[in-house]
C-alpha cells in the first residue's frame, strides 16, 4: 500500500463503532439475487482510492421506535491490499463468547442482553421479529444484535440440528 493509500484508509477508521454504523450502506433486498447474500463486488468512491473493495454482508437486527425488533441490510467495505487480505475498518469488542445450542433448542420472545455480533460457525437459525418476518441465518452469516429493548425476536432451532455461534460483544 502506498503512503498515500494509507492516508486514505486512516480517512476510513473510525474510533467509535457509532460512527462505523453510521458509513455503513443500507441495501435494498433487490441487491441479494434471492440468495440472501450479496455480490462481492465494489469499489471506492473518488479518486483518492482506486483499490477494489469486496462488500461483506452483515443483517442488523434493531429496535425500531415502535417497540417491536426489525432487520436491516448492511454491508462492510473491505479494502486495501495488505499480504492478509482486505480488511474493515477496526470494530471495537469487550469480549467473546463460544455457544453450542441444542439440536431443539429454541427460545421465546427476548432481547439481546447487549449489542454484540454473532458469527454463525456450523448449523441454522431462523429469527422472528415483531412484523412477523423471519430470516434464516446459516453458517457464515453474520449478525448484529441491537434489539436490547422494546419485545425483542424469536430465535428457532432449524431441521433438529445443534449449531454453533461466536458472540462479539460490544462497547
Amino acid at each position: 500500500m502506498t503512503p498515500k493509500e494509507k492516508v486514505a484508509c486512516q480517512r476510513h477508521v473510525s474510533r467509535e463503532t457509532s460512527l462505523m454504523l453510521k458509513r455503513w450502506h443500507h441495501v435494498p433486498a433487490s441487491s441479494m439475487n434471492g440468495t440472501g447474500r450479496f455480490g462481492t463486488k465494489g469499489h471506492y468512491g473518488g479518486s483518492h482510492n482506486k483499490t477494489r473493495v469486496r462488500l461483506m454482508h452483515v443483517t442488523r437486527l434493531y429496535s425500531g421506535e415502535d417497540g417491536e425488533s426489525h432487520f436491516e441490510d448492511l454491508q462492510i467495505e473491505v479494502g486495501g491490499d495488505a499480504e492478509i487480505g482486505k480488511l474493515s475498518v477496526r470494530i471495537p469488542t469487550t469480549g467473546l463468547v463460544f455457544r453450542e445450542t441444542a439440536a431443539d433448542y429454541n427460545y421465546g420472545w427476548h432481547n439481546a442482553p447487549q449489542r454484540q455480533y454473532i458469527l454463525m460457525l456450523d448449523g441454522s437459525v431462523d429469527i422472528t421479529v415483531g412484523s412477523g418476518e423471519t430470516r434464516r441465518l446459516n453458517t457464515g452469516d453474520i449478525l448484529l444484535c441491537e434489539d436490547t429493548t422494546g419485545r425483542g425476536h424469536v430465535s428457532r432451532a432449524v431441521e433438529g440440528k445443534p449449531r454453533r455461534s461466536v458472540f462479539v460483544t460490544l462497547e
